[in-house]
Formats: C-alpha cells, structure tokens, sequence
C-alpha cells in the first residue's frame, strides 16, 4: 500500500464511489526493505554498470540512508538507485576505475574538516611535527578509504 493515510484521504475525498471500489482492507502493503536487502540490490546494481562493490562498502553505504529510511516518502530501492548514480558520478571525479569505494557514497567525507585540520595549529607554536604527523595520518586514512577499506 506504501502511503495509508495519503491513500485513505485519497479514497475518502476523490470520489465517494473510491473507497467502495478499493478497499483499503485489500490492498497489497509493502514494507520497507531491510539493510541487507538493499545491499543486495545496491551490489546488483553496480555489477549490472560494470563496477565493483565490496560488501564492507555496500553496509557502509547503505547505512547512509538511514536517516532517509526515517522520512515518511522513503524510496527503498529508488533511493539505492539515487546512492549509486552519485557515487558513479564521485567515481568518475576521481578516475577511481571501475571499483567503487567508500568515498564514492560520503558526499562529506574530505570537505570541510579537511579545512579546519589545516588550520587548526596556526596560532601555535612549536607544533610542526605534530602537524606533519596528522597530515601523514591523514594520506594514510584517505588511501585506506579509497581502498575501500
């Protein structure tokens, strides 16, 4: 049924003859699909356009809508097809090859924490190797993310 109450008002002030002709008692309900459904179909999806998902980045990625899930218009498998074109399209950005990882699907991963990073020991002194020690981390944990690991 996907949307009761929309579908009960629906019925009850399009056309009075509605709600006689389909009962609400009737009707087919679909449930939201479970995180391992979607990775299912989220791994489907990208081996149908040639790429690579590991399962580790599929539960990431699909843990990423979990907030969406909440939303009374959730997609289920719509809303994988939304993840996967704006990773397909991050992959590109990257010239990442055919192999998505878990950056494709973080829309918010190297903004602007990255900025505030930079800056964060300006006004101190003495700190430049504690700098270079974050920065290297940093590249270590970003090669480590692109892996998709």
């Amino acid at each position: 049924l996907g949307y009761r109450e929309e579908m009960e008002r629906m019925l009850a002030n399009v056309n009075p003859g509605l709600s006689r002709r389909f009962q609400l008692e009737n009707a087919l309900d679909f449930p939201d699909y479970d995180d391992t459904s979607l990775m299912r179909i989220l791994r489907h999806k990208a081996r149908q356009c040639g790429l690579e998902l590991s399962l580790g980045v599929a539960k990431r990625a699909v843990g990423s809508l979990g907030k969406a899930r909440a939303m009374p218009h959730f997609g289920n498998a719509g809303a994988v097809d939304n993840l996967l074109s704006e990773a397909k399209l991050r992959l590109q950005k990257r010239r990442g090859g055919e192999r998505l990882c878990l950056a494709d699907f973080d829309a918010d991963q190297d903004g602007p924490k990255d900025a505030v990073l930079d800056h964060l020991f300006d006004d101190l002194i003495g700190c430049d190797s504690l700098r270079s020690k974050l920065e290297r981390l940093r590249s270590t944990v970003q090669l480590a993310q692109a892996r998709g690991e």
